[in-house]
Order: C-alpha cells, then structure tokens, then sequence
C-alpha cells in the first residue's frame, strides 16, 4: 500500500488544502498567546465568579440522574468532594442529609457569594488527594 501513490495522495492534503487552513491556525494560535494556559488553582479562583452561571444542560442532567441514582442519605453526613459552589450539597440536603461537608481547594468558589448556603453545611478547604478528616467520618 505505502508503495502506491495514489494511497499516499488520497491521505495528504494538498497545498490548497494546507493554503486555507493557515488563517484559521494563525487565529488559534494568537488566541493561545492572548489567553495563556493556566494552572487548575489560579484557574478556578479566576472562574468563581462566573461558575455555573451560564445554563448546562449537562449540569442539569446530572442533578436529576443524582437524584434518582442517589442511595439514601436522610439523617447522613454527605461529603461534596470538588464542590464549587456546593450545588451536589444542595440535592443532598433536599434528599434528607443531616449534614453535609462542601470541599473544594479553591477559596473564591467557597466563599463566592452565589454558592449555595444552609446552617446544615460546612465548607472546607482543602486538597482532596489529602482529605483532612478520618477515616469514618463518611459512611
């Protein structure tokens, strides 16, 4: 096959082909340099202040596959690992948790004032591969 040239020509853009794509790659590659990669932290204290406020159908659909998904949890402690604005600490709170712990690394997504609040949730910050808590304070 690698010896046909009909092959390697059917599977290699052509000159016109590369010509077209150039402007559209000169475009992404100057947005990359207007909007440089951040690191998850910075990122998400950046981001806080807009987090979840754009409707997401994705969002959505998890919250209702949650709910029906969700095992019993009334009179539980519930830990929302990760939780931004503690929106999974809410369907918890509503299915009949006793309590539930919010914990995210990023201050600004705990403390934004959009994020969810309750007397029966506590927020934490902290790293979630270093959960400061022991063992059995879950389930």
């Amino acid at each position: 096959m690698a010896d046909n040239p009909r092959w390697w020509k059917r599977r290699t853009p052509g000159a016109a082909a590369v010509g077209r794509a150039a402007p559209r790659l000169g475009r992404l590659l100057e947005a990359r340099r207007r909007h440089p990669q951040l690191e998850p932290h910075p990122a998400y204290e950046r981001w806080a202040s807009s987090y979840g406020d754009v409707p997401n159908v994705l969002q959505r659909l998890e919250a209702e596959m949650l709910e029906r998904l969700m095992p019993p949890v009334r009179g539980e402690r519930f830990l929302d690992l990760g939780c931004g604005k503690a929106r999974l600490s809410r369907l918890a709170l509503r299915a009949g948790a006793g309590r539930s712990v919010a914990l995210d690394f990023s201050l600004a997504m705990l403390t934004e004032p959009s994020a969810f609040r309750s007397p029966e949730l506590r927020r934490v910050q902290a790293d979630a591969a270093c959960l400061p808590f022991s063992l059995r304070s879950f389930g």
